[in-house]
């Protein structure tokens, strides 16, 4: 009986010593995996600002290549309105095609952001 007993209370003892390294490892991917979601939610935050700032320099190049277009307009004779007017929709179409492409980044680093957020997302 003393033996039996003996037994139960080393199988006991063994579980528990189980338990907590069990324990410890699910402790332990549990704070790598809210390291790495505040990884994945930090570098989502960062596209975002980059994003923001983008589509601002964006509007500010737009706005810029307006009144440019607006003084051309204004401030010259007829044959230099022409030649003015000339000159300032073609900085238009150029700060156009810059936009575009701030766009473009923009979106594509959206799309990074999201993609990154869907992996972190289906790895938990």
């Amino acid at each position: 009986l003393a033996a039996i007993e003996e037994r139960q209370k080393a199988e006991a003892e063994f579980l528990t010593k189980e338990g907590s390294a069990a324990a410890a490892a699910k402790a332990s991917e549990a704070r790598r995996k809210v390291l790495h979601d505040s990884i994945q939610a930090q570098m989502a935050a960062e596209t975002k600002i980059a994003a923001k700032k983008e589509s601002e320099e964006r509007l500010a190049m737009q706005m810029a290549a307006n009144e440019s277009h607006a003084r051309a307009d204004a401030q010259a004779s007829k044959a230099k309105q022409i030649e003015e007017a000339q000159r300032a929709r073609t900085e238009a179409i150029e700060a156009k095609k810059r936009e575009d492409a701030i766009a473009a980044k923009a979106q594509a680093a959206a799309e990074e952001a999201a993609a990154s957020a869907a992996v972190a997302s289906a790895q938990r």
